[in-house]
């Protein structure tokens, strides 16, 4: 099962947006938390990587975290890496 089949149109729009940032250090500040929100519904995310985006939306939320944790760029930073098929040019 690839892709294409686990996401509806919505979702690689989504993922399409986080795309169009590329590979970052850190993505604070270049994804907001509503996207990053989005991006923690997709279900191409194991249950780590899951975690890991739902903790920060709540870190930068409530307790105003000026930057993101490791695990949540490198998690982004995988996407990137791993969709750039559903990239736009």
């Amino acid at each position: 099962m690839n892709n294409d089949e686990l996401m509806d149109e919505e979702q690689i729009i989504i993922l399409q947006r986080l795309l169009g940032i590329g590979t970052c250090d850190d993505y604070y500040g270049k994804v907001k938390v509503k996207l990053l929100e989005q991006i923690s519904l997709l279900p191409i995310l194991s249950l780590s990587m899951k975690n890991y985006l739902e903790d920060e939306v709540v870190n930068v939320g409530r307790d105003n975290m000026s930057f993101f944790q490791q695990d949540t760029n490198d998690t982004l930073r995988y996407l990137v890496k791993e969709n750039q098929i559903y990239r736009v040019n």
